[in-house]
């Protein structure tokens, strides 16, 4: 028996907020390997959704409709919506898990 696959979309934002995150610890806390451990985390955790994405908590709902799941490495979190029909999960922000991240609003570009 295989296990099922969902495709990763990363929308392009997460790529700016890991890159500020990366960028902090790196610079601003001088921390490079921290940083660099950090980012590899991150990575796999969003690596390893595409086995098991419906695993994790349902966070809440954006305008009513789009479920939101979380996952947490380190102090931050990973939001993700997962779209069963078509095996598709999609990373929709990367954050410090302290920020109020409730009612950010949800990227809908591929909505």
């Amino acid at each position: 028996m295989s296990l099922k696959k969902y495709k990763i979309m990363i929308m392009d934002e997460v790529y700016v907020s890991i890159t500020e995150i990366y960028d902090y610890i790196r610079y601003r806390l001088y921390a490079r390997q921290a940083a660099e451990n950090l980012l590899n985390r991150i990575f796999k955790a969003i690596d390893d959704l595409q086995y098991f994405p419906n695993s994790f908590l349902k966070t809440y709902k954006y305008n009513g409709k789009i479920k939101v799941r979380k996952v947490v490495v380190k102090n931050f979190v990973i939001l993700y919506m997962v779209d069963n029909v078509n095996s598709i999960v999609y990373i929709t922000d990367v954050m410090y898990g302290k920020r109020k991240y409730l009612n950010k609003r949800i990227s809908s570009k591929r909505i």
